[in-house]
């Protein structure tokens, strides 16, 4: 996964098991996410903005 942002390009390595990805595919389902890409990045950033001083 990589995204650039604010100039800075960050690349960010997931590995999840079977259960995580299935749990990551129903929230995909449920929300306005368009692919687990998206919504890991997104949560991510919400993480980031919440922990950041």
């Amino acid at each position: 996964m990589a995204d650039e942002d604010d100039g800075y390009f960050r690349e960010v390595v997931v590995r999840l098991n079977q259960q995580q990805l299935e749990l990551v595919d129903d929230s995909v389902d449920e929300t306005s996410s368009g692919d687990r890409e998206d919504l890991l990045l997104r949560a991510l950033r919400e993480f980031h903005k919440e922990h950041s001083s």
